[in-house]
């Protein structure tokens, strides 16, 4: 009877920890700031409003603008042949165009959309945040983000150009991620080497966000070894896809079972224990040994 009460104790303790709820951007629900659904160019698959000086793309909207994403933070495209912060695309292709990724697509395949990130130095320091900045409509605690090489920032730095030099394995591109508070003020950073010791990103890759604790938002920076007279000569390009937060911190366990891959439980001894992907974890999360 007592071992019967310790199992359901520790039943009803994980009922307890899953009280978080997970979100993770969906761009196939992005608007403009009126609620008009973006539109994509049937000729170059980008976000039709790309280019956009109307107020109402000054960020796009997601998730029923629970996610929202600079755009053209300088608010002038010059005539549209100039643009930064954020914009979607559907390219299918990889080539040198700079609004691919190498992935020909979001995460979940070639066509589907992404989020497409122009980091402008420049723009940054006139408005002292970063052109490239996602804020929430509520404090979160992020949990990832994926993030994919722009074809045209890798062709740069794979073979050079007339502007950047061909990287060795003593340069690094990095993707530098911070939380930033109400002011857009960058708080903590997490980097991601989009090229170091030699070798490139070349595919979605999930970045773990969860060291940032609960944010107002995100901002994103290009840093590179390869610089010139008047800044950087690496194209600032990035992708990224299928950001995640929480409503709450995610303990150890819980990150485990939120996961996509199936976990199930197991008490053995009257001790409970997660088994998913054919490891098994303790309560806490912890990895202690393989599943047999």
């Amino acid at each position: 009877m007592m071992k019967r009460k310790f199992v359901v104790g520790i039943l009803l303790l994980c009922g307890m920890l899953m009280h978080a709820t997970i979100y993770t951007m969906d761009l196939t629900t992005a608007t403009d700031m009126n609620g008009t659904p973006v539109g994509y160019d049937a000729t170059t698959m980008i976000m039709d409003s790309t280019y956009s000086e109307y107020w109402a793309y000054q960020y796009i909207y997601t998730n029923n603008a629970q996610f929202m994403l600079s755009h053209l933070p300088s608010g002038a495209s010059w005539g549209g042949v100039s643009w930064e912060g954020f914009t979607l695309s559907k390219k299918k292709t990889s080539t040198n165009d700079p609004f691919e990724c190498l992935a020909k697509g979001g995460v979940a395949g070639e066509g589907t959309p992404f989020v497409l990130g122009y980091y402008s130095d420049y723009q940054s320091l006139t408005d002292g945040y970063s052109s490239c900045h996602i804020i929430f409509d509520n404090y979160y605690y992020p949990q990832h983000i994926f993030v994919c090489q722009a074809s045209n920032t890798y062709e740069a730095i794979t073979q050079g150009n007339a502007y950047a030099n061909k990287f060795t394995e003593q340069d690094t591109l990095t993707l530098i991620i911070s939380s930033i508070n109400s002011e857009l003020k960058d708080v903590d950073t997490i980097a991601y080497y989009l090229a170091v010791n030699g070798e490139f990103n070349t595919t979605w890759q999930q970045v773990d966000l969860s060291a940032l604790g609960k944010v107002y938002g995100l901002s994103f920076r290009i840093s590179t070894t390869d610089m010139g007279q008047f800044g950087m000569n690496t194209p600032t390009y990035f992708a990224l896809d299928a950001l995640t937060v929480s409503s709450e911190a995610i303990t150890g366990l819980e990150s485990i079972l939120s996961t996509p891959t199936k976990a199930r439980k197991l008490i053995q001894n009257s001790t409970l224990y997660i088994m998913r992907g054919g490891n098994v974890y303790s309560i806490d999360g912890r990895c202690i040994g393989v599943e047999k």
